[in-house]
Formats: C-alpha cells, sequence, structure tokens
C-alpha cells in the first residue's frame, strides 16, 4: 500500500480518535451506560424508524434520477446501495459513495460515471438546502452569537471590554480577509495548471453540472417533495430523542433546528461517522441551554450512537447482502473483483 493511501485511510482515524478523546476525557463509559438505561425506548425506537425511512426516502429519490436516465432500478436496489454506503462511510469516510455506485452497477448495470454524475447531483443539492437552513438559523441567531462571540473574546482577552468598536474591528477584518482569499482562490483555480488547482476546478465542474443535471428530473415535483421530506425526517429524528430524557424533554423545535444543522456541519467532517466532531459541536450546542458540557457531550453521544445503531445493524447487513446478491448472480466476475 502506498504511503498516500495510508495517509488517506489512516489521518482520517486518528483524526476521529483524537477527537473522540478529547471530546469523551471528561465522560466515563458508565455514565454512557446509564444513559442509555434512564433513556425512553418508545422515543429511541421511533426515531430508529425516522432514520430508516429518511434512508428510503433517499433512495427512492436517487431512483427518480436514474430514470430519466435510462436505467430502471429498483427502489429495493437503490436502498440497499444507500444503506451499504453509508456503512462503508462509516468503516472509511468517503467509501461510501463507491460502494454505492458498485452495488447498483453490479445489481442494476448502471455505469459508475452515470451513479457518480447522479450522487454528485444528490450531494449539491443536498448542500444547497443545509445552506439555505443555515442562513436562516445564523439570521434569527445573530444577536446571540455575537453576545456569545464577544463574551468569549473578553473572557480570552481582557482588554477588549471596555473597546466595543475592537470587536467589529477583528470581525470586519476577518471578513475581509476571507472574502479576498476566496477570490485570490477563484482566480487562482481557474487559471493555474497546479494539480491541485485542476482537481479542485474538476470538483467545481462537478458540482455546476450536478445543478445542471437536476432539469433532466422528469417527475420534478416529486423530487423536490422527496428532498425536503429527508430533511424534515432527519429533523425529527433528533427532536423525539429529545423526549428520552426528562432533563431535555423542554427543549423546544427551535433547539432542534439548531442542532439538527450543528449535527449535519458535524457529521459532514471526513472521519469515520463524524465521531468526535459531532460530539465537540452538539455537545457545546447543548451547553447554551442551562447543561453543563459534560451533559451536553452524554447527549451527542447518545444521539451520534443512535444514529450510527442504524447504519452499523441495517447497513451493515445491507452491505453483506448487496455481496452475496451479486456473488450469486455473477460468480465468475465477482471472483475476478
Amino acid at each position: 500500500m502506498s504511503i498516500r493511501k495510508v495517509l488517506a485511510y489512516g489521518l482520517p482515524l486518528l483524526l476521529s480518535i483524537v477527537l473522540m478523546g478529547y471530546a469523551l476525557q471528561k465522560v466515563s463509559l458508565a455514565q454512557i451506560g446509564k444513559l442509555f438505561q434512564e433513556a425512553n425506548y418508545f422515543w429511541l425506537s421511533l426515531s430508529l424508524l425516522l432514520g430508516i425511512i429518511s434512508h428510503w426516502a433517499r433512495a427512492y429519490r436517487w431512483v427518480l434520477v436514474l430514470r430519466p436516465l435510462g436505467y430502471e432500478v429498483t427502489v429495493w436496489q437503490a436502498t440497499v446501495a444507500v444503506f451499504a454506503g453509508y456503512f462503508a462511510n462509516v468503516l472509511i469516510p468517503r467509501a461510501g459513495e463507491v460502494a454505492r455506485c458498485t452495488i447498483v452497477q453490479r445489481s442494476s448495470q448502471v455505469p459508475l460515471a452515470v451513479s457518480v454524475g447522479t450522487i454528485i447531483t444528490e450531494r449539491v443539492l443536498d448542500i444547497l438546502i443545509l445552506f439555505v437552513l443555515l442562513v436562516i438559523m445564523l439570521l434569527a441567531e445573530a444577536g446571540n452569537m455575537t453576545a456569545t462571540v464577544w463574551q468569549f473574546l473578553q473572557q480570552k482577552i481582557p482588554s477588549l471590554a471596555s473597546q466595543n468598536t475592537a470587536f467589529w474591528a477583528i470581525f470586519g477584518t476577518l471578513f475581509v480577509v476571507g472574502a479576498v482569499s476566496g477570490i485570490v482562490l477563484l482566480f487562482w483555480v481557474r487559471r493555474t495548471s497546479h494539480p491541485l488547482g485542476l482537481r479542485l476546478r474538476r470538483i467545481g465542474e462537478g458540482i455546476w453540472q450536478g445543478i445542471v443535471s437536476l432539469r433532466t428530473v422528469e417527475r420534478k415535483g416529486e423530487f423536490i417533495f422527496y428532498s425536503l421530506f429527508i430533511w424534515v425526517l432527519y429533523y425529527f429524528m433528533g427532536y423525539i430523542l429529545f423526549f428520552c430524557f426528562d432533563r431535555t424533554a423542554h427543549l423546544d423545535m427551535w433547539f432542534a433546528y439548531i442542532i439538527l444543522i450543528t449535527g449535519t456541519i458535524g457529521m459532514s467532517v471526513p472521519v469515520q461517522g463524524g465521531a468526535g466532531a459531532y460530539h465537540l459541536m452538539v455537545g457545546n450546542i447543548f451547553a447554551l441551554r442551562n447543561l453543563s458540557v459534560e451533559e451536553g457531550i452524554l447527549l451527542a453521544t447518545f444521539m451520534h450512537a443512535v444514529q450510527q445503531f442504524v447504519i452499523l445493524l441495517v447497513g451493515g447487513s445491507a452491505f453483506l447482502y448487496g455481496l452475496w446478491a451479486y456473488q450469486k448472480t455473477n460468480p465468475k466476475k465477482f471472483a475476478n473483483s
């Protein structure tokens, strides 16, 4: 195995271990076990069911994208591929797309280039939806976030306590630097022949092609419905878990919205299943609702474990089924793959 592959596979795992170790340094296994013992398993089971439905909805939406391209993939085949992909992502970050495309290639003869293109389309749409949801949250929480950042800066830099303009100076400087850096990077990517620049350009072109390909979807109303339905299910998966404990049953629906956005960003960090990143981000958000950071980390661990249970159990089964079904129908090709 090359050094590049070792780094590609090893660094995410190492980062995940470091983040998990940091997140759980003040939390014991006994506390985590006690939390699961105290949980209301009616609400937990309902959240698990919504998680399974959300993955099915994603598979159904994928079928809607593939059909206009001339490929009749059944909802069952797409569902197996989606679950198997999520399971592969837990093992190796970003390996899920490869597993997902490979399964539909072997079960439905969909070329890899086609399935990869549809997944790019799907990812672009999800990013756009997340961006809109994030902007709504930032606008609604602008006052609270400004106060929180300002308080943090005052604690770290006491001299800022009497300098209200300093905060805006720092914020403005960071904003300008970020904007200028983004513009410079964009121009560099468009003109450079450097391998990194070319790779970023290909990613950008793939995203643009994904956006344009949305026009080929025939049943657009159904496609839009399922795209939003997936996020509604994600939202209620988290909100329902609040009712598992007396200490969180009072948390409102808006806070569940904040948890959804924060948790999604944490899960997008390229580590195994978002482990560590999710715990730190969601755990600290819980601390904004009069809970200690330790309690927040415990609750984040519980919510993350519920999500991963669906992926490990159902996704693992789908992964094994995909291998078995392909071997059964294509034994010679399977032996050579």
